[in-house]
């Protein structure tokens, strides 16, 4: 019943999608995670990207001169001055370097294949873009103009 009080009034709620702070809110994570799907989706037809191939498992692999360098130099450091406990971390560094010389194997092969899948895919014409090669993210982005970049 109305009481004769002038009624103040109400401001709508911005809509959901105007809302920074639900969108960054648990409740709407879904929301965010169907966007990170939906926007590269949105990119890559934009730039007539038909095809992708995706390299992933690169983001801890060095180049094989990377880790090559890395190895020399923990190797050559002098480890006399050091610490029972330096010394100690020392070789461990050296294992893990020595390690990762020898996973650099397979981003050399990432990066060779890589080019070929490219040098092909640019055989079948500019539309659409076919094949392009994408990579995680990591040190694997395959540079040098060797894969069709987004």
């Amino acid at each position: 019943m109305f009481d004769g009080k002038e009624l103040q009034p109400q401001h709508a709620p911005k809509a959901p999608h105007e809302d920074p702070e639900f969108l960054n809110s648990t409740p709407a994570r879904p929301i965010r995670i169907l966007a990170e799907y939906i926007h590269p989706l949105v990119q890559l037809k934009r730039e007539g990207i038909v095809d992708t191939i995706v390299m992933f498992g690169s983001a801890r692999i060095e180049s094989r001169e990377t880790a090559q360098e890395r190895s020399t130099q923990l190797k050559n450091e002098n480890t006399k001055k050091m610490s029972a406990a330096e010394r100690v971390k020392h070789r461990a560094d050296v294992r893990h370097a020595k390690n990762l010389l020898e996973m650099s194997r397979y981003y050399e092969e990432a990066r060779q294949l890589s080019h070929k899948l490219t040098t092909w895919s640019l055989t079948l014409g500019p539309k659409p873009r076919r094949f392009v090669v994408c990579s995680g993210g990591g040190p694997g982005n395959y540079g040098s103009g060797e894969s069709r970049s987004l």
